[in-house]
């Protein structure tokens, strides 16, 4: 998206520099860098998910994945994707290249906004013009590789304007929810620190960088149903729960590599 503010004291000396950023400084962009990664210099509202970790921006006048290199030689891990289009209920070209992405870099994770047109309805696609149903902002949110995040407010109802599923082929969407203040904007940029943080147990634990499928799998199986009973197509797999995806991974409550072929 448009560029955090590097200069900001919750951001700055952690900023690194790509050719991929946009020239233009964006509020929304600041807010979200900070809730994923503020230091907390500013106020208490200020500190971040994941206060650490380097940061860097992508223009997203193009809304294809960045090259393969940029997320490799910058050691990417997690990018977070808070921006929408229209109500897009079809599994079209972006949606195709974020998952061949993934194939590409496996420990990358891509988590998306669900969007803020729930009370909206598809015009197009097998579940048009049913109202608040099946409206995510975007085809690329429609991948399967990647996380698309639902908001909720402070008591873990959902915001009655987060974009719900199905994905255009029935599967659940969002896969999770998480507080956003602002919308599910702000919900996709929680969730993205708190990836972060998973990432960092899971190195210190085994020495390497862990695939972005098992990050997925401990968000989502660590997730707290809430609204209908289980998996749904508003609330997902339910609300983001960092202690118990921690607790799953310091555990070894997961297999990853096995070769069935």
């Amino acid at each position: 998206e448009l560029s955090y503010d590097t200069t900001d004291i919750d951001l700055a000396g952690r900023h690194l520099f790509s050719e991929l950023q946009s020239t233009e400084i964006d509020r929304h962009a600041t807010d979200m860098a900070t809730i994923s990664a503020g230091a907390g210099n500013t106020e208490l509202k200020s500190l971040g998910v994941a206060k650490s970790v380097n940061l860097i921006s992508s223009d997203f006048s193009s809304l294809i994945p960045d090259p393969v290199n940029a997320y490799v030689l910058n050691d990417i891990l997690v990018q977070n994707h808070s921006y929408g289009t229209a109500i897009e209920s079809f599994y079209g070209a972006f949606a195709e290249l974020y998952d061949l992405r993934s194939f590409d870099i496996s420990t990358l994770l891509h988590v998306f906004s669900s969007g803020n047109a729930g009370e909206s309805q598809a015009a197009e696609g097998p579940y048009q013009n049913i109202p608040g149903f099946a409206t995510l902002t975007g085809n690329f949110k429609q991948a399967k590789n990647i996380l698309t995040v639902g908001a909720v407010d402070t008591v873990n109802q959902r915001l009655f304007f987060s974009s719900t599923g199905p994905a255009h082929d029935g599967r659940i969407k969002p896969e999770l929810m998480a507080f956003g203040q602002a919308g599910s904007s702000d919900a996709a940029a929680l969730v993205s620190g708190v990836s972060i943080l998973l990432q960092e147990a899971y190195q210190e634990k085994y020495g390497q960088a862990a695939p972005s499928a098992l990050i997925k799998a401990l968000l989502i199986n660590g997730a707290k149903d809430i609204g209908l009973p289980g998996p749904d197509f508003q609330t997902g797999f339910g609300n983001v729960n960092a202690f118990s995806s921690l607790q799953a991974l310091m555990e070894e409550r997961f297999l990853a590599g096995i070769n069935d072929g």
